[in-house]
């Protein structure tokens, strides 16, 4: 199965990166450096879009630029489906500009964001746009997190398992593994992870400590802490180390659910 990925590179000025209608990066810093696989967020053609604007920590005298590249590694092969520069990849007139918005731009030769994927079995089925409902009330995000949370916290595998049934699904099929296999995978991690009985941070009022990043308004969402951290993380031991789990949450035809 041929993996899909994404690097996108920043400095100077904001950064906020689209795939398709998907919001895939935001950081009002003036230092990015993001990579991801982009296979959940892909169709048969898709587009890239970056805006930049100026940022608030960036220092005086500073050039305001950034990168993207996307590729496809299948096999040993690596073939390159898009990249681009700012603002050497941008057509004159006023390229280096901001803010600046890559829709509707004309691209400098050798630059382009827009791609093909042809192989139909490298395009994932998307749950969460089999049912036209939204997330109409933030507090279900919330409370959905809590739940997550206090299982976790309880080591209660069985319940995790239960909450993780659309995640073992779509995840399955996004890193093209045997249901089975991959359910089989998610549980031996669980008892793994739990069996070090790990010190977790405590989100005690998630409607007042977290924040969601929208990948697509309304519809997907990835849980975060007021600081843009994954939430659901242990404490760091002595040595500054923790570890986590990414929340990712979809309305689908089954209601709300953790997806990735």
């Amino acid at each position: 199965m041929p993996t899909y990925n994404c690097e996108m590179k920043g400095s100077g000025a904001t950064l906020d990166a689209y795939l398709n209608e998907y919001h895939l990066y935001s950081n009002g810093g003036a230092s990015h450096s993001y990579s991801a696989n982009i296979r959940a967020w892909m169709d048969k053609a898709n587009t890239f879009r970056i805006k930049i604007a100026t940022s608030a920590k960036a220092k005086e005298g500073d050039t305001a630029q950034f990168s993207v590249f996307a590729s496809v590694t299948e096999a040993g092969s690596h073939r390159t489906v898009a990249q681009m520069s700012f603002p050497g990849g941008v057509d004159s007139p006023g390229a280096g500009a901001l803010p600046f918005d890559t829709f509707g731009k004309r691209l400098a030769a050798g630059n382009n964001l827009d791609f093909i994927c042809d192989d139909p079995v490298a395009i994932v089925e998307k749950p969460w746009k089999a049912d036209q409902r939204l997330i109409v009330n933030p507090r279900a995000i919330y409370e959905l997190y809590a739940e997550i949370q206090k299982n976790f916290v309880e080591r209660n595998v069985a319940r995790i398992m239960d909450f993780s049934r659309a995640r073992i699904a779509f995840c399955a099929k996004l890193y093209d593994k045997r249901p089975d296999d991959y359910e089989s995978n998610v549980r031996a991690n669980l008892t793994s992870t739990f069996a070090g009985r790990p010190n977790w941070k405590i989100i005690q009022q998630p409607d007042q400590e977290l924040t969601v990043h929208e990948f697509l308004p309304n519809k997907v969402v990835r849980v975060l802490d007021l600081h843009g951290n994954p939430p659901l993380r242990t404490v760091a031991d002595k040595d500054g180390i923790q570890f986590g789990y990414d929340i990712i949450l979809a309305m689908t035809a089954g209601g709300l659910v953790w997806i990735m």
